[in-house]
């Protein structure tokens, strides 16, 4: 499977643990919106079960650090001092518009900062395609109108037939 593929699929995949997702392939029609998405992994993983816990844990796994390297394949390897293999973590950019948006009050990813697409070294939030929500939960990402708010506007741009 190829990197954009597993990109598109893991935060399916992970679903149940990871959060609220809304992906779409990439020709099709060209949008990733990620809602407190484990995109680097999740500490709190290791209480889980199954392949999808164990592919989670730990946050931030480098090569050989988690279960069959989902990871690592699709973020490379990020240390507290910036990235040490690279990896392509908005594959398509330009032709997918793509939005992560995390919370700093979720108690269910951890760290939050995992939510983060982009990143430069750990817990790196600044790429224009992280949006912060703050003072919502994990769950709470699923009814707080500001997120609505957010996704609706990030589909509506790219959407020119129904503004």
């Amino acid at each position: 499977m190829t990197r954009t593929g597993l990109r598109v699929l893991l935060p399916l995949l992970l679903l149940a643990l990871a959060g609220p997702v809304l992906a779409a392939a990439p020709a099709n029609p060209g949008l990733s919106v990620t809602v407190a998405g484990a995109n680097h992994g999740n500490d709190w993983a290791f209480i889980g079960v199954g392949d999808g816990a164990a592919e989670m844990y730990p946050a931030y796994a480098c090569q050989g650090q988690s279960k069959n390297d989902v990871q690592f394949e699709l973020n490379g390897c990020l240390t507290d001092s910036g990235r040490s293999v690279a990896a392509d973590e908005t594959p398509h950019a330009g032709a997918v518009a793509w939005l992560a948006l995390r919370t700093s009050s979720d108690s269910v990813i951890s760290p939050s900062q995992s939510e983060c697409l982009n990143q430069a070294k750990k817990d790196d939030c600044s790429d224009a395609v992280n949006t912060s929500v703050d003072g919502v939960s994990h769950n709470g990402m699923l009814t707080d109108g500001n997120v609505f708010k957010l996704v609706s506007a990030h589909l509506r741009a790219r959407n020119r037939s129904h503004p």
